[in-house]
């Protein structure tokens, strides 16, 4: 999957405020490079996404990043969201704690991001040795 230079610009740098007091709460919340990977993840339903790039707890998807689907034979898709008027719908626990998960990590990559019926499952990630060491306050 490639992504245009100035795509990947505006991932990176377009992140909105959340519009309720808690962040990840409904799609609204979530910034353009969010939704995408919702939608990637609602319309596989089931697979995986690897090698996936986070900058800044942001997903931002590059020429390494693939998407696996996986198909479930005898099975049925699971539930669609409930959307709005606006498209807006109300985030699974799950996909929130994906979202909070990837600002842990901040600057790092998503080695295995599993989803099923539609909903993130699990996700392998690394983050950069040096933003650990900063963070654990052993080098200053």
């Amino acid at each position: 999957m490639a992504t245009d230079p100035e795509v990947l610009t505006t991932l990176l740098n377009e992140r909105q405020a959340p519009v309720s007091g808690t962040r990840y709460r409904t799609s609204r919340d979530l910034t353009l490079a969010q939704r995408w990977l919702v939608r990637v993840i609602e319309a596989k339903q089931f697979g995986r996404i690897e090698n996936l790039p986070i900058a800044a707890g942001m997903p931002i998807p590059d020429r390494r990043t693939k998407i696996i689907r996986v198909a479930r034979l005898g099975a049925n898709a699971g539930p669609v969201p409930t959307r709005n008027a606006d498209g807006d719908f109300e985030l699974q626990q799950a996909t929130s704690d994906l979202f909070d998960e990837f600002e842990r990590v901040a600057n790092g990559l998503v080695h295995r991001l599993e989803f099923r019926h539609g909903q993130p499952f699990q996700v392998e990630t690394t983050a950069a040795a040096d933003d650990f060491v900063q963070q654990s306050g052993l080098v200053s």
